[in-house]
């Protein structure tokens, strides 16, 4: 198979690519000058910028094509650590080099460091805002640390409830079967973990690691240097040796991605190169934003039935109605993001079974005819192109397990607020005289609710909010988060009674009964949906 051509066009002269919007034309040489002669720095391009690349959009000529190549310079060759992509909440891939001056393309370029091997190639498509391609990172590379971090941080709160640090500012009285008093709580667990650890979550994404190496990324702006045409030029055409050097092509997919003639290029090429041995990362950014919207609202759910369970302990009917309330309000609430984020679920899907490169947009005509030729003389045609490229993406979509709906390590995480409220209920009857067995048994029913009950809870909305017709009208949406609610509530109400009856037995006997449980759960909803 002959080597492909070189992996150039417009796309990525960096101006060309990141002008691939509407509005904004694509690559000439003109406006790249243009552009880097600008004194400005901002987040947007102005409205003068813009109508002076489209008034040089005809005057301006393509430069010739260089040849084939798929290796690469040894100088020219460079990646750029995790930590320094997420720098600035992501400061590289918000701005594009066009809205920056000559000395913020340096900057950028000196984020980048020599190497001799890759671990990921960032493929986007600057279309979608820079802040999801953000968080997709975060959540990819940093999941980790929020879990530690809320780990740690919830032991903390949790010590310093118990030994009576925090003081305990709420109190109710309950009826248990094997005992009756006065409980009393502080809610800081609640209060402050979720937005610390959030904070800490996002404010460390750019911390490095110090215990072993970043992985190397290759991001076109960045890796390639801007301010200058000369080594500009040498990059661009070597962007076939950085696929080739790059063990790993990330999709940071948005809706636009495959709808972006020179995205599609860039899987063109890497399938090409790498073949059977490709191994493509489907990081879809919605994914990450309904997690986020999942967490928050969780967060605001939970201190809220805090607050029902201590004030209205001594009246079952108006805490029964109130929890149900609440319930109905957080499934409502995030049915509603979780719908609006998992509509373009299904238009991912819609685009991997139907997908065609000759779909795409494209400002230069002679980008496109560039792009076909290629394709053409690396798989023969364009429809077998085609094919081959819909079975390769939509296999890694369902390894990275964005087909099939969330992780578990991302469900925790979204649910995690949930495990702050349960521990300060666990530090107040410590430190109102329960009966250790008690504490032991509500220890092991905790356990059970935030590792088991919640994940799947979680599933069960995302399912809904992509796979429910009903959702798409208004009457149908209020029924099914009514339904959704009574159910949440219901469930909540059995997982209670369920602990309160078998806390008058041995601990053993609750571990069991939740284990037991738990198998099933996990087996019947993340097993078989391909966790």
């Amino acid at each position: 198979m002959a080597p492909p051509p070189t992996v150039l066009g417009g796309n990525h002269c960096m101006d060309s690519r990141q002008n691939d919007e509407p509005g904004i034309p694509g690559v000439v040489q003109a406006a790249c000058a243009e552009a880097d002669a600008m004194p400005q720095h901002s987040a947007e391009p102005s409205q003068h910028t813009q109508n002076t690349e489209e008034m040089h959009l005809g005057e301006a000529q393509l430069a010739p094509m260089p040849s084939a190549k798929l290796e690469i310079d040894v100088d020219v060759l460079r990646g750029v650590p995790t930590h320094r992509i997420l720098s600035g909440f992501g400061y590289s891939l918000r701005y594009r080099p066009t809205v920056l001056d000559t000395a913020g393309k340096h900057a950028n370029y000196s984020k980048s460091m020599p190497a001799d091997k890759l671990h990921y190639f960032l493929s986007h498509a600057w279309y979608h805002p820079g802040l999801g391609k953000f968080i997709a990172l975060v959540g990819y590379f940093r999941r980790h640390r929020l879990l530690v971090s809320y780990l740690l941080l919830s032991i903390a709160c949790f010590v310093l409830e118990l030994i009576g640090v925090l003081p305990a500012y709420l109190s109710y009285e309950t009826d248990l079967i094997v005992w009756a008093g006065v409980i009393r709580l502080g809610a800081w667990s609640s209060t402050l973990v979720p937005p610390l650890a959030l904070f800490i979550y996002f404010s460390t994404a750019a911390v490095p690691f110090y215990c072993r190496m970043d992985p190397l990324l290759v991001l076109d702006q960045v890796c390639i240097q801007q301010a200058d045409d000369e080594q500009k030029r040498k990059g661009i055409e070597s962007i076939g040796g950085f696929l080739n050097k790059s063990e790993c092509l990330m999709i940071l997919w948005g809706e636009e991605y495959f709808k972006r003639l020179w995205c599609v290029f860039e899987v063109a090429c890497y399938l090409f190169i790498h073949g059977e041995d490709a191994h493509i990362v489907m990081n879809a950014v919605f994914i990450e934003e309904a997690l986020l919207y999942a967490y928050m609202i969780t967060w605001i759910t939970a201190f809220l039935g805090m607050m029902l369970v201590t004030n209205l302990a001594g009246n079952t009917t108006l805490l029964a109605l109130s929890t149900l309330i609440i319930c109905s309000f957080g499934t409502s609430a995030a049915l509603a993001f979780l719908h609006i984020r998992m509509q373009e679920r299904n238009r991912l899907e819609d685009q991997l079974a139907n997908f065609d490169c000759q779909n795409t947009k494209c400002f230069l005509e002679s980008d496109r005819e560039f792009v076909y030729g290629s394709i053409i003389e690396w798989y023969g045609s364009l429809e077998t192109f085609n094919e081959l490229a819909s079975h390769s993406l939509k296999k890694c979509a369902g390894k990275s397990k964005q087909r099939s709906g969330i992780s578990y390590p991302a469900a925790l995480f979204a649910m995690a607020p949930v495990s702050t409220m349960l521990a300060s209920f666990i530090a107040g009857f410590s430190r109102s005289g329960v009966p250790d067995v008690i504490v032991r048994s509500y220890i092991i029913h905790s356990f059970g609710v935030v590792s088991l009950l919640c994940p799947v809870f979680l599933w069960f909305l995302f399912y809904l909010a992509q796979s429910m017709p009903v959702l798409q009208t208004r009457l149908g949406s209020i029924i099914v988060c009514l339904c959704t609610g009574i159910a949440s509530a219901f469930s909540l109400t059995v997982a209670w009674q369920a602990w309160n009856i078998s806390s008058r037995y041995h601990v053993a006997f609750n571990a069991c009964w939740f284990a037991v449980f738990g198998v099933l759960l996990w087996w019947g909803f993340f097993k078989r949906s391909g966790y």
